[in-house]
């Protein structure tokens, strides 16, 4: 399925998008978000970069050849409301870098 351009089919009471919207640009995640908001879901589990400061929107390069930065809902331009609740994702805190949380979020989503 086109997450940007086909709208859900359903309902669901949780949608996860776990490590997926760092890798759209800006304007693919808020139009995601405004569909999944219209929907009748319920919560949205969501991976968020909290500690990062500044998003910057993707910049595809020989560096970056993977179409992925960090990125923090709360800040914008995307500027979600806090989630409910938080829970770190990934490794154990020694790897450099690797600072990504999923955090849970009542749909319709809120800016």
């Amino acid at each position: 399925m086109d997450i940007v351009n086909q709208q859900p089919i359903k309902s669901f009471d949780l949608i996860l998008t776990r490590m997926m919207l760092q890798h759209l640009y800006f304007h693919d995640i808020q139009k995601f978000l405004h569909k999944i908001s219209q929907t009748q879901s319920s919560y949205i589990l969501m991976t968020t970069f909290s500690r990062t400061r500044q998003n910057a929107d993707l910049q595809i390069s020989e560096e970056n050849p993977g179409r992925f930065r960090r990125l923090n809902l709360e800040i914008p331009p995307l500027s979600l409301t806090p989630p409910l609740c938080i829970q770190r994702d990934g490794p154990p805190r020694e790897y450099e870098g690797w600072d990504h949380f999923i955090g849970l979020w009542k749909l319709p989503l809120k800016q």
